[in-house]
């Protein structure tokens, strides 16, 4: 089984792959390359958020804690929302991914179980999908196959 510096390390130089590949042989914009690979890179280490030792755990939710907002910000623009009303949401999904999932995931998680699979692979890509809101429907799905790519790279390591 690999470590957490071999899972991160295997899943970053995906992350640069995948997105050097894209821009070269696609053309994707360089910003939603780098943003791609970031997630392939951090996604390397979602099959440990039900680890024991919790430096996965607490790595990978402190870091979704802070990009799903920022990443959510068209959404959020899109319902009309008030500038503050956006603060204010952001800030509430800040406080429940890091506190609010982070208490779930201790307390009904258990190492190697239902996050070392292929579906909950398939459920990270979604979530992805589904957050990072742009016209462009393949960049999408290009960045949510940059999460299921870093998932997956976990899950070969083992």
């Amino acid at each position: 089984m690999a470590g957490f510096r071999a899972h991160i390390t295997a899943s970053t130089a995906l992350g640069v792959g995948y997105a050097a590949g894209a821009h070269y042989f696609f053309g994707v914009p360089p910003e939603t390359c780098v943003l791609a690979g970031g997630l392939c890179s951090v996604s390397g280490m979602l099959p440990d958020l039900d680890s024991d030792s919790g430096v996965p755990l607490r790595e990978s939710i402190a870091f979704a804690a802070a990009a799903v907002p920022v990443m959510m910000i068209r959404r959020f623009e899109r319902l009309g929302m008030p500038l503050e009303t956006m603060i204010l949401t952001g800030m509430g999904i800040y406080l429940l991914l890091r506190f609010g999932l982070a208490t779930l995931l201790k307390k009904y998680t258990v190492h190697r179980g239902m996050f070392h699979s292929i579906p909950a692979a398939l459920i990270a890509a979604e979530v992805a999908f589904l957050i990072f809101d742009r016209d462009d429907l393949w960049l999408r799905y290009y960045t949510a196959g940059a999460v299921l790519l870093g998932f997956l790279s976990h899950l070969v390591l083992d």
